[in-house]
């Protein structure tokens, strides 16, 4: 979007003889302004009233008398007046006194009546420097996210999303498209950069960041960044002598680089320089929420009040809005407001280019300070230069509903009415605090900055996070975390050869873990602390092995095959179909079911593990005995006698050949050989190969 251009001027309208003309521009030797100058009422109402100019903003001083009173009722219905100033003598203000019809009183922009030109001269200047301030805080365009929470939006990765990461994007609105039946999205998506802003200004907030050193490096970056700007850096300077954490509102509302390069970064979504910021976003908020407190408790107006505040958007932007009424809109920076709807319309249509497709926006905001649970706002006034504009500062994320959009004819603008949103609107609950709980927590750190930034699908910024939380004085739970984040990262960026790494740093710890695990209880809070959504699906079957020991210990063979299930799925996705880990895992399986007398289940699995293992081990190889050994026993519980005997003789033949047979082994096969053949058993014709 082109740079927006404003413009203001000064038009003095005086008598022919009049010498203050030239006064005036001596005073004026420094060109602070645009000056015209004109002696006849229809060229000076024209000139201001010029289609042509109806970009322009004007101040008007009138040095005539009697023309004042035909002039300025006509100026004061356009919008492109500013202000009046009346530079009259006593005798003519006694007069006008003295009248009976005091027109004045019915013409809004009037700021007084003066006796000399320097009085106009000093009132000019202060209008400038207002018009200064407001050009300073109210040009600064605001971003906006829209959420409709007709879609039920939960964050969750999503293969197919979108390049563009919601963390460097510079899109105005952001809104999800109703017309998608989408049941999943992730932070990419135009309606998760809504809840990305929100989730990250969370996390920002509650996060504990290293106050000196963030803003050391804040203030190294403001003097690179200004070096060839000797005044910027003596205010720079100044802050970094002066700051106090009680007086941040007063820093925010200087005109300096503080105010412009954070709301720059909110804009851009500059990550790392707004974690430089915390500091000062924390003590903004914190001295904000302090005003509003007590502006709330010593209040005796009316509780229900409306703020403005004039904004030119482009068409696209406009459109999102037109088509979203309903549904929630946030600001992405500090929202500065007036309870002046007069400043805000000042600002609602000052473009001074034609070529820029602009519209322009009042905002009307209704707010209630009996509702709880809202972000902080308060009226700053009193810490700003001009008290008389009575601003009103929202909190940076300050969530919104939609109500309307309108028209106004009278002013040729169109009214956005929009509602201050509490945390306690159950749709607002709905669309954000699962996600709040399940991204930020109570005392976020590293670790929930790399998942956001995770979810966004900026894995660059990910990957540093994780590591900067593996930096962190950590646990063994916060470190298997790091390592399986890290591990997910190089997946997502294709390499394959860290993520394998970071997966068996990760699988190390934990089997140790579990290996340790006596009692059945730990095992669950183990559980609980790992949390299994840690764990991609190409997690090591090593992990629920050990699980599974620890419920076999415990006499838990319910829990035991669950455990086993979830092994045998991850190895035969990892596995060749006759791979002997595979016919392990098939063999404990029966076992449990043995334990649970689940014999026909046992049966399966075991001759299963038979099969495998008559292909991969060799003839002799004792855990194929022990497969022919826990068969026989099986068939010998559910009194297949003939079976078992079969299965217990080739048992018996496999240890022989070995050379090296157990004894133990040896003895229970000899052992039960001997009762079934003491019961009448004897060994089929064919016997087994």
């Amino acid at each position: 979007m082109e740079e927006i251009q404003y413009k203001l001027s000064v038009v003095w309208y005086l008598n022919e003889s009049s010498n203050e003309k030239s006064e005036f521009q001596d005073i004026n030797g420094r060109q602070l302004f645009d000056m015209k100058f004109f002696s006849n009422a229809d060229e000076c109402i024209d000139f201001v009233t010029s289609p042509s100019k109806k970009h322009e903003k004007f101040l008007v001083i009138m040095s005539d008398y009697p023309i004042s009173e035909i002039v300025v009722p006509v100026l004061d219905k356009f919008p492109q007046l500013m202000s009046v100033f009346l530079l009259w003598n006593e005798n003519e203000e006694e007069n006008y006194n003295s009248m009976q019809h005091h027109w004045i009183e019915e013409c809004t922009k009037v700021r007084g009546i003066f006796h000399t030109d320097k009085q106009v001269y000093n009132e000019v200047q202060r209008e400038l420097n207002i018009f200064k301030q407001r050009y300073f805080r109210q040009n600064n365009r605001i971003f906006f996210n829209v959420y409709n929470e007709q879609n039920q939006l939960s964050i969750k990765d999503q293969s197919n999303a979108t390049a563009d990461a919601a963390a460097t994007s510079t899109s105005v609105l952001t809104i999800f498209n109703r017309h998608e039946q989408s049941s999943t999205s992730d932070l990419r998506s135009e309606n998760g950069n809504f809840l990305w802003f929100q989730l990250f200004i969370e996390i920002l907030l509650r996060m504990t960041f290293n106050r000196q050193e963030t803003k050391t490096q804040l203030i190294e970056y403001f003097k690179n960044a200004y070096q060839t700007d000797p005044p910027e850096i003596l205010k720079i300077e100044k802050l970094e002598k002066e700051y106090s954490p009680e007086d941040a509102i007063r820093w925010y509302t200087k005109d300096m680089c503080l105010y412009r390069q954070l709301n720059e970064s909110l804009r851009l979504k500059k990550v790392e320089l707004l974690i430089e910021f915390s500091w000062f976003i924390s003590d903004l908020y914190k001295q904000l929420n302090q005003e509003s407190v007590s502006q709330k408790a010593n209040a005796t107006d009316e509780p229900i009040a409306t703020v403005y505040r004039g904004q030119l958007i482009s068409r696209k932007e406009f459109e999102r809005i037109q088509n979203s009424v309903g549904s929630f809109l946030s600001v992405n920076s500090f929202f500065s407001t007036t309870e002046d709807r007069n400043v805000a319309s000042f600002f609602a249509g000052n473009v001074y280019s034609a070529e820029v497709d602009l519209i322009s926006l009042l905002f009307e905001i209704k707010t209630d300070r009996r509702v709880k649970n809202l972000k902080p706002y308060a009226n700053i006034s009193h810490y700003t230069l001009f008290p008389a504009e009575k601003e009103i500062l929202f909190m940076l994320g300050t969530v919104f509903r939609i109500v309307s959009l309108k028209f106004n004819n009278e002013h040729n603008n169109w009214v956005l009415s929009l509602e201050i949103c509490s945390e306690d609107d159950r749709d607002y609950q709905q669309m954000f605090e699962h996600e709040k709980n399940e991204l930020v927590g109570e005392n976020p750190t590293y670790y929930n900055l790399a998942e956001l930034m995770y979810r966004v699908g900026d894995y660059d910024r990910s990957e540093k996070y994780f590591n900067e939380y593996l930096k962190m004085p950590i646990n063994v739970i916060d470190t298997i975390q790091g390592y399986t984040g890290l591990s997910k990262v190089y997946g997502q960026k294709r390499n394959e050869e860290l993520r394998k790494q970071f997966i068996n740093k990760s699988n190390e710890i934990i089997k140790s873990q579990y290996a340790a695990i006596k009692d059945p209880n730990d095992l669950n809070e183990l559980d609980k602390l790992l949390n299994n959504t840690l764990l991609n699906e190409e997690e090591s079957s090593d992990i629920h092995m050990m699980k599974s020991l620890v419920n076999v210990q415990n006499k838990r063979d319910d829990l035991a095959i669950l455990n086993y299930q979830k092994v045998l799925s991850i190895q035969k996705r990892q596995l060749p179909e006759d791979h002997p880990d595979i016919a392990r895992t098939l063999f404990v399986l029966g076992h449990s079911y043995v334990s649970l007398k689940q014999f026909e289940q046992a049966e399966k699995f075991m001759q299963e593990a038979l099969q495998i293992r008559r292909k991969s081990l060799s003839g002799n190889h004792r855990d194929l005995a022990m497969t022919y050994s826990s068969l026989g026993s099986l068939y010998k519980i559910i009194m297949k006698n003939e079976l078992a005997l079969e299965y217990f003789l080739k048992a018996r033949e496999i240890h022989l050949a070995s050379g090296i047979p157990e004894a133990l082994d040896l003895w229970i096969i000899e052992t039960s050989i001997k009762q079934l053949q003491d019961i009448g058993c004897t060994v089929p014709s064919s016997t087994l190969n």
